[in-house]
């Protein structure tokens, strides 16, 4: 039974990559930088949706897309001027497509009316090309009507034409997901039709490929359609068939032959003699052909959930890898050299395995980058702003997992930067600033880490603004002594908003906090930067995967916990008496002219410290806003890859805890959500627990709560 659902959702990822082109190109048409080879991209995006969606007879798209491909049509022709007018209403096609494509992907059938007014605006730019008063350059005449104006014969006068075609598809071209019967139909709709089918190649039964083409047609159609328009239906097959296209010239019906008979005998053709003097309007080589078959397969769709199996048993290779690793002492080594030789050996490989297979997984930001531009443009119109964005570092790859939990934030960035930092374009005029706001988004890869900026020209943050909505919501005291960036990272409070007003786009308080939780749960950090009436830049820091973290290994007590290596500024070795205790901030140590906040992992978590308090270890660690905080722990065991591991499913409270692992020894070592843990003693001193009297752990699986 054939699966249609399989070929349906093959069609909506076909889709994402033309709509994707599609826009890459809207959006050099409109940055000034159209090119012929860009019109041509465009055209054939905006085919390629129009040949799909007629193979599962989504008319509202096929319509609405015939529509925008005349307007590139008459663009890659040179019958249309790419004005700024012209970009404006494809960019507004575009983002009707797009949810035209989402809403039959979706289940959601789009207001009936809803496109009519895009599909009526891109009619509007097609009109004058077709006017007898037009001044933009005249269509070319087709090739045979030059050959015949060369000829005795008197030049044909306007009406309908009769074609002969020779259609045969290569024998891969269904397995390319193409229709012969789809480009019949469609001829058919150009005029009268006849259709002999040549079935000469034809096995018996029992050899059947049913991927396999074996039959070829020879068609006559009368029709008013020009042979560009006649072409245009086998566009979407070209190099995938053999093609020749005669104008028979009247309206006369002549006999037509199979294919095979018209190869192997041309000049005996009953033809006027203008079939035998013109040309096929495009020809096939087999260089083409032989081009296109190299290039079909050079990648191939694989499920997602495939993919996942095999990065969790990388994942069960890394930790057998650390176990190993473990049980190679110095003994062995002398016992068996060559053992522990192919030992290591083995294990390279299974690094390079597993960056291999995690290298599977990563993804181009470019699929959710392509997404903003849109966005861009709707709140520029909404809050009468005139807006540019301006992307680069669109092929930096990245997991899978964190790309599809990066779309909310980004979006919320933008929208925070267009309406609060963008001003108007009056504002910045008086300003001195150029009227069109310019938003950068930068994609970059720093070491194991991604790192994504979006950086406005607006009026920056407005500091005093902020703390005094602070100080009005409680979220600070009157008195309270905060830095620049302690004020910066105000706007990352739940409920913060400077708005005034609520509006469709802002001042409910969910925003840059929204940004700041879903960053922290993908194992990130958010840091802003402000310049009061230069701008604004949000950087992102992200891991490259969520599933392998750099770690390094402490112990707490009688337990192991790990510390993500990206956050780790120093390790220190200090005396009791280094320390001091101040009001205001519980205990504190002296750190690069700076007081550095201590955090007892041993009350927290209610464990004995194993230290004689003469000589104690503290980690100085940077937390997500770029705060430093010191962690005391009584053990570094060293630096380790571990298998991130979610806990959510089986434990109660995981809001110091990012994850778990597990280590070379059996063990399982808990991954610590600094930033947690700041938040939860800091909650703690304020209703008034003591921090140093162990209170009850925060960490509690449902096993020993049920006990």
């Amino acid at each position: 039974m054939v699966d249609f659902d399989q070929f349906r959702q093959t069609f909506f990822e076909e889709c994402d990559d033309c709509l994707g082109a599609l826009e890459t190109q809207l959006m050099e048409f409109q940055a000034g930088n159209a090119t012929q080879e860009g019109v041509e991209e465009a055209f054939r995006a905006i085919h390629s949706i129009k040949g799909g969606a007629g193979a599962f007879g989504f008319q509202r798209i096929i319509a609405f897309s015939h529509e925008f491909e005349a307007l590139l049509d008459q663009l890659r022709e040179g019958r249309l001027d790419l004005g700024e007018e012209v970009t404006a209403a494809a960019l507004r096609g575009f983002d009707v497509l797009t949810d035209l494509i989402a809403g039959e992907r979706d289940g959601v059938e789009p207001d009936e009316n809803f496109e009519l007014n895009a599909m009526e605006e891109l009619k509007r730019f097609l009109a004058p090309a077709s006017s007898a008063g037009d001044s933009k350059q005249p269509e070319l005449p087709e090739p045979a009507a030059a050959l015949s104006a060369e000829s005795s014969e008197p030049e044909t006068e306007a009406g309908p034409r009769r074609y002969r075609i020779l259609f045969r598809p290569s024998e891969t071209m269904l397995q390319r997901g193409n229709e012969p019967i789809l480009l019949i139909r469609e001829l058919k709709r150009l005029g009268e039709l006849k259709v002999d089918v040549d079935a000469s190649a034809l096995p018996s039964l029992d050899a059947i490929e049913p991927t396999t083409s074996y039959l070829g047609w020879s068609l006559e159609l009368i029709s008013e359609a020009s042979r560009a328009d006649v072409a245009e239906i086998f566009e979407f097959v070209e190099g995938d068939c053999d093609l020749d296209i005669f104008d028979a010239g009247g309206t006369q019906p002549a006999a037509a032959k199979p294919a095979a008979d018209a190869a192997a005998q041309p000049e005996t053709t009953a033809a006027p003699a203008e079939t035998i003097t013109a040309q096929p309007i495009k020809p096939t080589s087999s260089d083409a052909e032989k081009a296109r078959d190299n290039s079909a397969y050079s990648s191939i769709r694989v499920d997602l959930e495939r993919i996942d199996r095999m990065v969790n048993m990388v994942g069960e290779i890394v930790i057998a890898q650390a176990a190993i690793l473990q049980q190679v002492d110095d003994p062995l080594n002398e016992s068996h050299p060559e053992l522990v030789e192919n030992l290591q050996q083995f294990l390279r490989h299974t690094q390079n395995l597993q960056d291999s297979v995690m290298a599977i997984r990563a993804q181009p930001v470019k699929s959710i980058f392509d997404r903003m531009p849109r966005l861009v443009r709707e709140l520029a119109q909404q809050t009468g702003k005139k807006v540019r964005l301006i992307t680069s570092g669109e092929d930096t790859e990245i997991d899978k997992t964190v790309i599809e939990r990066l779309t909310d934030p980004l979006t919320h960035m933008i929208r925070n930067a267009v309406d609060h930092g963008v001003e108007t374009p009056e504002h910045r005029k008086a300003m001195g600033k150029p009227e069109e706001g310019t938003l950068r988004l930068v994609a970059s890869q720093r070491g194991s880490h991604i790192v994504i900026e979006l950086h406005d020209d607006g009026k920056g943050l407005n500091r005093e603004g902020i703390r005094r909505k602070a100080i009005e919501r409680g979220l600070i005291t009157p008195d309270a002594q905060l830095s620049e960036q302690e004020i910066d990272n105000l706007i990352f409070k739940p409920g913060f908003s400077t708005v005034e007003s609520v509006s469709s786009i802002s001042g409910r308080g969910v925003g840059m906090d929204v940004v700041n939780e879903n960053i922290r749960k993908l194992g990130g950090r958010v840091v802003i930067r402000s310049a009061e009436g230069e701008g604004s830049t949000i950087t992102l820091i992200l891991p490259l995967t969520l599933a392998v973290m750099d770690g390094m290994v402490v112990r707490i007590g009688p337990t192991s916990f790990i510390i993500p290596l990206t956050s780790i500024i120093e390790s220190l070795a200090l005396k009791g008496n280094d320390t001091t205790f101040l009001p205001e901030m519980g205990e504190v140590l002296r750190f690069r002219e700076r007081y550095l906040k201590i955090y007892d992992l041993h009350s927290l978590f209610g464990f004995e410290s194993l230290q004689d308090n003469v000589l104690e270890l503290l980690m100085v660690i940077e937390t997500d806003d770029g705060q430093l905080v010191g962690l005391r722990v009584d053990e570094i065991v060293g630096q380790q890859q571990v298998v991130v591991k979610n806990l959510e499913e089986n434990v109660v409270d995981t809001q110091c805890i990012a994850g778990g692992s597990i280590m070379g020894d059996g063990q399982v070592a808990l991954i610590l959500d600094i930033s947690g843990l700041r938040d939860l003693e800091d909650a703690r001193r304020s209703e008034g627990d003591d921090p140093g009297g162990g209170g009850s752990r925060t960490v509690a699986t449902r096993e020993n709560k049920a006990a």
